[in-house]
C-alpha cells in the first residue's frame, strides 16, 4: 500500500509548490530504497542509511537546517523509526536538495535528477552534470507510473 503522508508533510512544512508530485517522488524513492519490505521503517542500510527512504545521518542534518530556516523544531536522529518523522524529514531534504540544485544552477531539476541527488549526493550529483543512473531512471519510472 502506498503511503502519502509526505504530502501532508510538505504541505505543512511549505516546502513545495506541489506536495502532491513530492510526495509521488519521495514514494518512488521508497520503493526503490526499501522495495516492498515488510516493515521499511525498521530497515537500516550497509552504510547506516534508516528508514523507507534510507537517509544517511548528514541528509538528516541538512533535512534539520530547512525545517529551522521554516521555524520548525528539528527532528532528533533517535526518532528515525517514527514513519510520520521520517516523511517530514524526507520532504525537507527533498527542499534542501532542489535549494543545492538551483545554487548550482540547476534550477528546475526534474524527478530523476532529483533521485540521482537523493542517492549519489547533491555533491556528486552536480559533478556528474546530472548524468542519470540506473537508481535515477528506476525511480523515475515508478513517479510517471504513478501519475
Amino acid at each position: 500500500m502506498k503511503r502519502f503522508t509526505a504530502i501532508a508533510a510538505s504541505l505543512i512544512l511549505g516546502l513545495s509548490v506541489s506536495a502532491k508530485d513530492d510526495a509521488r517522488l519521495l514514494n518512488a524513492i521508497g520503493d526503490v530504497e526499501t522495495g516492498h519490505l515488510r516493515n521499511p521503517r525498521g530497515a537500516i542500510g550497509k552504510a547506516g542509511e534508516r528508514g523507507r527512504y534510507q537517509m544517511k545521518p548528514e541528509a538528516w542534518k541538512e533535512a534539520n537546517a530547512v525545517l529551522a530556516s521554516a521555524s520548525r523544531p528539528p527532528c532528533d536522529w533517535s526518532h528515525w523509526k517514527d514513519s510520520v518523522v521520517q516523511d517530514v524529514m524526507a520532504a525537507a531534504y527533498l527542499s534542501a536538495l532542489r535549494s543545492r540544485l538551483a545554487s548550482a544552477g540547476y534550477a528546475n531539476p526534474t524527478p530523476a535528477q532529483l533521485a540521482l541527488a537523493w542517492n549519489v549526493g547533491p555533491t556528486a550529483a552536480i559533478s556528474r552534470r546530472l548524468v542519470l543512473n540506473d537508481y535515477a531512471r528506476r525511480v523515475n519510472n515508478i513517479y510517471f507510473a504513478t501519475r
